[in-house]
């Protein structure tokens, strides 16, 4: 089987997922979302030390990482804080992880590859729900981070294991 991570970065969370494959059997390993104290700054330290907890709790070997691409929007200071966090832990996992690929997904990329039609949130967190009720052995509770990483985790893999010319 072959593992692939999801993380959705924001300034103030990390959703995290993965996946194992073989090409036909899937499994969700696990998802969660990692989240910061809203009142502090939260700095390079601080995401390091949320990849190694996960890192750590989990012991992955991804193949691949998928992350999601900021979206700039009209809050700049936002989008400037969301590209930051990203390029720190795309760092954070090039230490963590140094012979996994990692591939930018934009959320059109990672909801074409997951066959999600529409945006928002609802489908995406409904999609997950499907993933977890089929890939998954127990109790999972998802929030909307840990769901975008599940597709993205899934996304990333559909990418590593399929020609990405049409995504």
């Amino acid at each position: 089987m072959t593992t692939y991570l999801g993380l959705d970065v924001s300034p103030l969370r990390i959703g995290a997922a993965s996946i194992d494959t073989d090409g036909i059997m899937w499994r969700l390993n696990w998802a969660e979302t990692y989240k910061f104290n809203k009142d502090e700054w939260v700095s390079p330290a601080h995401r390091a030390e949320a990849i190694e907890h996960l890192h750590e709790k989990h012991n992955d070997k991804p193949l691949a990482i998928g992350l999601e691409a900021v979206f700039i929007g009209p809050n700049k200071l936002g989008s400037i804080r969301a590209a930051m966090a990203l390029g720190q832990i795309e760092s954070i996992c090039d230490y963590e992880w140094p012979d996994a690929t990692q591939k930018i997904l934009t959320a059109a990329q990672w909801r074409r590859y997951c066959g999600i039609k529409q945006g928002g949130k609802e489908p995406v967190m409904e999609w997950a729900l499907n993933i977890v009720d089929d890939w998954y052995d127990g109790d999972l509770v998802l929030d909307q981070d840990s769901a975008d990483a599940i597709a993205i985790a899934y996304a990333v893999a559909m990418w590593d294991t399929h020609d990405d010319d049409d995504a």
